[in-house]
């Protein structure tokens, strides 16, 4: 029962600092020139901004705590934990003039918790290990074409003057659902002392 809490604190924890790495980076995101965006100018410009090498470096500490909750607790209580990060985001809206937090915004951070429990309430209770390799496979290419994919389109629509916003939000969001199962899949062979498979 212990392990279970203390899982569950980490993934607080890394949900807290997931946020706030973030709210660190956009900060420093939205002061680029527009002509940067969807760019590899835009990395290389970001990356000369201090608050925004800090915001990384949070986000990777806070990688460190999921990776931690993955190992000692179960997916079912670690996914919903996440959701606590939210939180930190919609307060930081809040407090920030130049933000906006109104019925569209309350109802996207609802349906964000909604489906983090309904994927805990849908995850398999058996370990996410070499089970079953060739679905994982499947997922990650799945994913990694979601992710690829509104990126080039959203480029080349740019290119042509047009917008493409909503096409990086959603590639953005396949990422970070692939960012959450290839956590888990390197906690796992973290776990097993399997380095090899951990680092690919």
């Amino acid at each position: 029962m212990t392990s279970i809490w203390l899982g569950a604190l980490a993934a607080v924890t890394a949900s807290s600092l997931f946020s706030v790495g973030l709210v660190l980076q956009a900060g420093e995101a939205r002061t680029i020139p527009a002509e940067h965006a969807l760019r590899p100018s835009l990395i290389a410009q970001l990356a000369r901004r201090p608050r925004w090498v800090i915001g990384g470096l949070v986000i990777l500490v806070g990688f460190g705590f999921h990776v931690a909750a993955l190992a000692i607790a179960p997916l079912t209580v670690v996914q919903p934990a996440l959701a606590a990060g939210l939180l930190v985001l919609m307060a930081v809206g809040l407090r920030d003039p130049n933000e906006r937090v109104g019925p569209r915004e309350l109802s996207g951070l609802a349906g964000i918790i909604v489906g983090l429990v309904a994927l805990t309430f849908t995850t398999p209770s058996r370990a996410t290990g070499d089970d079953d390799p060739e679905s994982i496979a499947i997922a990650l290419v799945a994913l990694g074409a979601a992710i690829v994919i509104p990126q080039v389109v959203a480029i080349a629509r740019t290119r042509d003057h047009r917008e493409g916003g909503l096409l990086v939000t959603f590639g953005a969001g396949a990422a970070y659902a692939m960012s959450g199962l290839t956590t888990k899949l390197f906690s796992d062979n973290f776990t097993a002392g399997d380095w090899a498979a951990g680092v690919f």
